[in-house]
């Protein structure tokens, strides 16, 4: 073996990775415990660069994406307005301020009055007196509270509703069934030929259905015939009443 030049070793992290050192007549000084490598001729340090990965088909979207500015908002100019305009701007803030102030009553009042009538009227559903609507009234004034037959249903609580409901669930909960294209055949040719060919026992490879419930007529009568009260706050997790109007 030659004899090595050792003075000056050009020292290196090796601890950063991707280096690759390039060095005729080089050999690592076993003295040096890996921390340098020396040599007679001056050594080169070329950079690594790892492949760059293929972007996703997630990225390419985002990266095709079109996104359009907010609109700047200029200064919005004053208007000197006549006495007459003045006034209507002046009656209209007023107004406005009250009104808000009188939709917090009519929030906190009506939930007092929806649920002194909601207790009437399941005493008399179970009693078979069943009324949609009711009267009730003030000191000065009376506040007509209507429980229309419309419910908020999620076909997701099928199952529920079927045990709380029993043997009536059929008669009494309808079922709208939506049928709808996978949103992946849109983006392949071959099964959009196929669609146009084909039909029948492929029915379920290309659609996807949602089915919407519904509630059967005086159901809102029909819940005090069947149903305990017990289960009848049960039933009203699953289908939830339209907030009744105050007239």
């Amino acid at each position: 073996m030659r004899a090595i030049n050792w003075q000056d070793p050009p020292r290196f992290d090796w601890n950063k990775p991707g280096m690759v050192i390039e060095a005729e007549g080089y050999q690592a000084n076993p003295n040096q415990e890996g921390k340098e490598m020396s040599g007679s001729n001056a050594a080169q340090v070329l950079p690594f660069e790892a492949p760059k990965p293929k972007p996703s088909f997630g990225a390419m979207l985002g990266a095709t994406k079109k996104t359009e500015a907010a609109p700047k908002k200029g200064k919005m100019p004053t208007l000197d307005a006549p006495p007459e305009v003045r006034e209507a701007v002046d009656r209209y803030q007023e107004a406005k301020a009250q009104a808000k102030q009188a939709e917090a009553v009519m929030d906190v009042d009506g939930a007092i009055i929806t649920g002194f009538v909601r207790e009437k009227q399941d005493a008399d559903g179970f009693a078979r007196k069943f009324s949609g609507s009711y009267a009730v009234m003030g000191f000065k004034s009376t506040a007509k509270v209507v429980y229309a037959n419309k419910y908020s249903l999620s076909g997701e609580d099928a199952a529920q509703l079927a045990e709380i409901l029993g043997p009536n669930f059929e008669p009494m909960i309808t079922q709208k069934h939506t049928v709808s294209l996978k949103a992946e055949i849109f983006e392949d040719e071959a099964k959009q030929a196929r669609l146009m060919e084909l039909m029948g026992e492929d029915f379920a490879e290309f659609f996807e259905t949602k089915t919407a419930l519904g509630v059967c007529e005086e159901f809102n009568k029909i819940v005090y015939q069947v149903l305990k009260p017990e289960a009848l706050e049960n039933l009203r997790v699953y289908a939830r009443q339209y907030k009744p109007s105050i007239r």
